[in-house]
């Protein structure tokens, strides 16, 4: 079900520069349409979000059914996003791709709201374009972004639906490091960011 307000998402953030203004734990507002929105754009410049005409617009439809399938605003006092029942039932390599698109939609909203990224793209896609240079191997982050304030950001996002664990952790520390220049310049900011449900309501982990 969902409501006029918003969800209330709990988020623990650690190491955060000073200047970021990020805080270690909060309640972040998230509102269906901030959700549904998230879920389309994470990844893609503005120019290559609806290109191509109709199958962008039915690509629309399956990304945001997303959140009618498989989410629903809970009614306690404080406000929170849960699994629906059908949701809770997918197999689990079902419930691990419900898991990787959360991560990464969520991922984008903190980026927006917490750091004053304008867009995320994807390292994969638009590496070339922009001159992205890595770190040695074949490891890379997901996402990069330029602040409105300048300089640009680098993150690594995963989704779980159980608890995080140490493994995980190590992983994504050493992901979010690997693009080392964008367009000649060292990321500002360079994080991880892992959602999962916590009994049962979303909550990401930064």
């Amino acid at each position: 079900m969902f409501f006029n307000g918003p969800a209330h998402v709990r988020t623990d953030a650690t190491l955060f520069p000073a200047s970021t203004g990020v805080p270690a734990e909060q309640d972040l507002p998230v509102l269906p349409q901030d959700l549904a929105r998230a879920l389309f754009i994470t990844g893609r410049a503005p120019y290559d979000q609806t290109k191509h005409g109709r199958s962008s617009a039915y690509e629309w439809c399956h990304r945001v059914a997303v959140l009618p399938a498989y989410l629903s605003w809970s009614d306690d006092p404080i406000r929170r996003i849960t699994r629906t029942d059908l949701a809770r039932e997918l197999d689990p390599s079902e419930k691990g791709m419900l898991s990787y698109t959360l991560g990464q939609a969520m991922c984008q909203i903190f980026a927006e709201r917490q750091l004053s990224v304008r867009f995320f793209m994807h390292v994969a896609r638009y590496a070339s374009a922009c001159n992205l240079t890595f770190a040695p191997g074949q490891s890379r982050a997901d996402f990069f972004g330029e602040r409105t304030v300048g300089g640009y950001v680098v993150a690594e996002a995963k989704g779980r639906s159980g608890p995080l664990t140490k493994k995980l952790r190590e992983a994504m520390e050493e992901q979010k490091r690997t693009v080392k220049t964008i367009k000649g310049e060292v990321p500002k900011i360079a994080y991880a960011s892992a959602v999962h449900f916590s009994s049962p309501p979303l909550a990401p982990c930064v």
